[in-house]
């Protein structure tokens, strides 16, 4: 455990203090040799030893994360893109991709696509070939022409970028996170069959190659034995193949706090190991025989199902516990458990800062450690003996029955208080209706499991169809108690994030309680001191602590808009929640930047116009934060568009108040107020563009003027008022460029103009547009997220990027 401990903390450091590759091995070489110098002295050479073993975890996460070969395909990506041509070797199976028809208008949203893993080993430019090395992830958009397996030679023709980072605070970064997996580049392939070409078959002498085969036929016997939806649900949960289930269906699970049934992890071992041993035990084989196999069959299946951190967890501690059936040794959990993480950790290094692997962990030590006094097998006093024997079976039965559940309700809780933090710091619900749903959901998945791994090993034969029904079943009863939770009141609630340093603070204290024997016997004072800490992390996620202040940050959403106003009497007012991405706007962008905030309520929202890259995150933006008043124009509600239709149906789910803005209206929202331009109460009788809401917002030394998409005939609406003074604009329709835009923009005169946009591949922002008339121009696409802050009589501005 303490070389777990110092291992862990050499991959803490060089991540975020970054010292330099050498500093680093030098450290293990000055453990190295105070372990020699004193080698007869355990005091002193343990802690040179715990050293050397730091200084190993920062040199393996640097060597594996940080670390950049000369020739690494990322060399030749560019972020907007870059046209190229590369060949290499499947590094994955292909993975076919279901269209999202959530929301049909979004960009690409109804094409198919496959996506895979492809190990580069050559870049053919116009100057000839070159030799690189790294690992793209390959997106074809629709399916390749070729049955292509893992460790088959292909040439991709496509365009190779870099992953975007985060652009707005609170955002997911992609880009670390596919570093993290040893991922350079991405690669987009419009070509679909053209694109992707196969060069020469190599599945036959990949491991990986042969795994994707027994996965693949996995996949295939779930889709012919099983309803779709059945179906989906098994791939996820036997095979770990989640794409079939679609952000809906994951969305439920996440809700309803359940979704570690569905990751593949010990659970998954427990039930297949106690299933192979059964068959095992039949031919009557020896336990230490039967231990190596099942180890060796647990690790096929780990691989099968993708190798990730809570399952190989499990197979490494269930190696350890073969190993000592066959030296005949005991096996210490505590070891077992520091062996488990030290592999996985080395393995790559970057999987101990992944939720997934940190709740794994954590979910595991709480079990073995925090509930100590819980034993299944443990001995009744004499006194409930006899009282036992004297009653009824049925009544015993039924007694021993309660107690089993009443016990697994008792670890829900317990596990649910420990984990809860960390989920909520990633995923920002917090789901009571876990508690109840959690250990019948537990019981269900786990009997499909069993069922399930039966059906792959009958299927085509006589036996198959018990199987097969029985899972369908089980996961039907699943599906149904899921929804059935959904539907309870105060089943989930979002909250806001919850600060690094309380869960430093906290996962530390849990450490020490579960482990230190002093804790142990000052339980009352622990408990006590731990729910006070859960109580002002509860505060802190509920915003009750929230910074105030008088702000305004344009959000970085690609071709979208969303404007976020903030005041330091505690008010906060949104304009526009949309983007070319759909509603996946609000759970990438808008939301995470909210909570970053600590703000979980809205005061109102005010909706430019109908056109879809304005409006489309707004459902989603109901589902998550308590918002109070929706303002739009009086033409929007009327547009027959899916996008108007969605947001109308959402407002009939929801308690918010409604109200037309037109010409002349005015408001405040706290320290801010405002003044609507446009549009006037009928008309102009062109596009949803021309009637966009055109917002005048002023504080102190700060004088906004919100535009949307205004164009045409509203735009020369707008001309016809007297010019206001502006300090900051926001380009109407992105920056584009139109016959009023000229003089529009003399007309405004602002010190400062932003454009919320997406810069499509091959195209530059239009700063030269603004540049003409003396106006500099940030793009949300270069600065990311721009955030203006009054100060007396002027006011600053900080990009993000």
């Amino acid at each position: 455990m303490p070389l777990a401990l110092a291992f862990s903390a050499g991959i803490v450091v060089d991540r975020f203090a970054q010292p330099e590759f050498v500093g680093s091995l030098l450290v293990v070489g000055a453990g190295l040799v105070g372990c020699f110098l004193f080698r007869t002295q355990p005091a002193g050479a343990l802690p040179m030893l715990w050293l050397a073993v730091a200084g190993l975890g920062a040199v393996n996460h640097h060597g594996q994360i940080v670390r950049v070969a000369e020739n690494d395909i990322r060399h030749y990506a560019l972020p907007g893109g870059n046209p190229i041509r590369i060949q290499g070797r499947l590094a994955s199976q292909p993975l076919a991709l279901p269209p999202n028809d959530d929301q049909p208008e979004a960009r690409l949203a109804n094409e198919p696509s496959t996506r895979g893993l492809v190990n580069v080993s050559r870049v053919l430019t116009h100057a000839g070939e070159h030799n690189v090395v790294g690992v793209v992830q390959v997106t074809v958009l629709g399916k390749p022409g070729d049955d292509l397996r893992a460790g088959d030679e292909v040439e991709i023709v496509g365009r190779l970028q870099t992953a975007s980072g985060p652009l707005n605070p609170g955002e997911f970064d992609y880009a670390q996170f596919l570093r993290d997996r040893g991922i350079s580049a991405l690669v987009f392939v419009p070509g679909g069959v053209n694109g992707i070409t196969l060069l020469r078959r190599g599945w036959t002498g990949s491991l990986w190659g042969w795994i994707g085969v027994v996965r693949e036929r996995g996949l295939e016997t779930f889709r012919e034995a099983l309803p779709p939806q059945q179906a989906a649900l098994a791939q996820a949960l036997v095979l770990g193949e989640g794409s079939g289930l679609g952000s809906a269906g994951w969305e439920k699970f996440l809700r309803t706090g359940v979704i570690h049934v569905l990751a593949i992890s010990g659970q998954h071992l427990v039930i297949l190991a106690w299933f192979l041993w059964l068959l095992l035990r039949l031919p009557s084989w020896s336990r230490r025989r039967s231990a190596l196999v099942i180890a060796l069959i647990l690790l096929t299946y780990a691989l099968v199902t993708g190798g990730r951190p809570p399952v190989m967890r499990a197979v490494w501690m269930v190696f350890a516990l073969a190993v000592g059936l066959l030296l005949r040794r005991p096996v210490n959990f505590a070891n077992a458990f520091a062996l488990a993480w030290l592999i996985v950790a080395g393995w790559n290094p970057a999987e101990i800062f992944q939720t997934g692997c940190q709740l794994s962990f954590l979910a595991v030590a709480v079990l073995h450690w925090g509930v100590p006094d819980v034993r299944f097998g443990r001995e009744a006093p004499p006194i409930e003996r006899l009282l036992a024997a004297q009653r009824p079976l049925i009544v015993s039965g039924a007694l021993a029955l309660g107690r089993f559940v009443l016990l697994q309700y008792l670890l829900g809780f317990w596990l649910w208080l420990a984990v809860s933090p960390l989920a909520l710091s990633r995923y920002h619900i917090l789901a009571p209706i876990a508690l109840v749903i959690g250990p019948p959901l537990v019981l269900l998945t786990s009997l499909a499991l069993f069922s399930g791994f039966g059906l792959l090993l009958t299927h085509g034969r006589v036996l198959s169809a018990p199987f097969a029904e029985s899972t369908r079943l089980l996961l039907a009863g699943c599906e149904g108690l899921v929804d059935w939770g959904l539907q309870q009141p105060g089943a989930y609630v979002f909250l806001a994030d919850v600060p690094n340093w309380w869960l430093v603070i906290f996962h530390v204290g849990l450490l020490l309680g579960l482990t230190l024997p002093l804790a142990r016997r000052v339980r009352i004072g622990i408990s006590v001191l731990g729910l006070g800490w859960l109580s002002l992390g509860t505060f802190l996620a509920l915003g009750w602590f929230r910074p105030l202040e008088d702000r305004c940050t344009f959000l970085a959403v690609g071709h979208g808009g969303c404007v976020v106003l903030e005041s330091s009497t505690g008010e906060v007012a949104l304009y526009d929640v949309g983007s070319k991405q759909g509603n996946a706007v609000t759970k990438r962008q808008i939301a995470p930047f909210l909570w970053s905030r600590g703000i979980r309520r809205i005061d109102e929202v005010f909706l430019s116009h109908a056109d879809f890259d304005h409006i489309a995150g707004f459902p989603e933006l109901l589902e998550r934060f308590d918002v109070k008043r929706l303002a739009w124009t009086p033409s929007l509600p009327k547009q027959e568009t899916a996008a108007v239709r969605r947001v109308l149906e959402a407002l009939a789910r929801r308690d918010v108040a409604v109200r037309t803005l037109q010409r002349g209206d005015v408001g405040t929202v706290g320290n801010w107020s405002y003044e609507v331009l446009h549009p006037p109460a009928d008309g102009p009788p062109e596009n949803e563009n021309s009637r966009s809401m055109v917002l005048s917002v002023k504080h102190t030394g700060l004088t906004l003027l919100l535009t949307g998409d205004l164009e045409k005939q509203g735009l020369s609406q707008v001309l016809e008022l007297p010019a206001p003074t502006i300090d900051v604009l926001q380009a109407p329709h992105h920056g584009s460029e139109t016959p009023y835009t000229p003089r529009f923009l003399t007309w405004a005169k602002p010190r400062l103009a932003i454009s919320s946009q997406a810069i499509a591949a091959g195209k530059q922002a239009p700063h030269a547009l603004f540049e003409r008339h003396g106006i500099p121009l940030l793009t949300t696409a270069e600065s990311g997220a721009v955030t203006l802050r009054p100060a007396g009589e002027r006011f600053v501005v900080e990009r993000w990027k």
